[in-house]
């Protein structure tokens, strides 16, 4: 793969028209139907989370929880950009509402991707993920991938255990992701698009508006960085 190497220094101009536009008054409408969606053939949607080390995957997880709680959580930890992943291991985040209800979606947060081949997790344990067979609570092994004759390899997954939904997070303000990293995030790619997993890219926001993430859409910035980073995680990737 000849490698794509991002680094932008450009400024952006907030926009008279906002270029999505989001209702954001409808949260107890979301609560309601979180709590009485009922996913077809399973007991719940798994959603399982990635992407390179720092990219708020732990931080999305305990924002979600707070939200549909209404109550500040910390169900995962959080990793810091300026350290190696702190994920080590593969765990099943189950959310409540404030009166206790379970509601049928849950998290899985990974262990982050590294350049060095040595450290972070390995794509190859990404899909035995996707395909259900990492069980709970397996601590990832940089240098070597999970196999069927460890313990931690579920070798009969159910359909709750596989995952449903495989999300790719980037920090909104990242500029620079090296070449290794979106190798990775291809290489994971293509295993999702064999699996027919939904896969999801976020284009990255580079904006001045970190207090107030409602007025991201009021920026001119998505265009460029988005195609460019389509390249490493979106499903038209090469």
């Amino acid at each position: 793969m000849s490698g794509v190497h991002i680094c932008i220094s450009v400024f952006f101009a907030v926009l008279d028209k906002p270029w999505r536009e989001i209702d954001w008054g409808q949260k107890d409408n979301l609560l309601k139907f979180l709590k009485t969606y009922k996913p077809k053939g399973a007991s719940h949607l798994r959603i399982l989370l990635y992407g390179p080390v720092g990219a708020g995957k732990s931080s999305f997880i305990n924002s979600a929880a707070s939200v549909i709680k209404g109550t500040l959580v910390n169900m995962a930890g959080v990793e810091g950009s300026n350290m190696a992943t702190q994920s080590f291991t593969f765990k099943t985040h189950k959310i409540r509402t404030d009166d206790g209800t379970k509601i049928p979606i849950v998290f899985n947060d990974i262990m982050g991707l590294e350049a060095r081949q040595s450290v972070g997790v390995r794509p190859e344990d990404i899909y035995l993920a996707m395909k259900g067979h990492v069980k709970d609570g397996y601590r990832f092994d940089p240098k070597k991938a999970l196999s069927p004759e460890d313990d931690e390899y579920n070798k009969n997954p159910s359909v709750d255990d596989k995952v449903h939904v495989l999300v790719c997070l980037l920090k909104a303000n990242a500029t620079d992701i090296s070449d290794h990293v979106l190798e990775k995030m291809m290489e994971v790619k293509e295993m999702a698009r064999d699996l027919g997993k939904i896969y999801t890219h976020a284009g990255f926001l580079s904006f001045s508006f970190s207090a107030d993430i409602i007025k991201c859409h009021e920026t001119n910035c998505r265009g460029e960085e988005t195609v460019l980073m389509a390249r490493g995680s979106g499903p038209n990737g090469p």
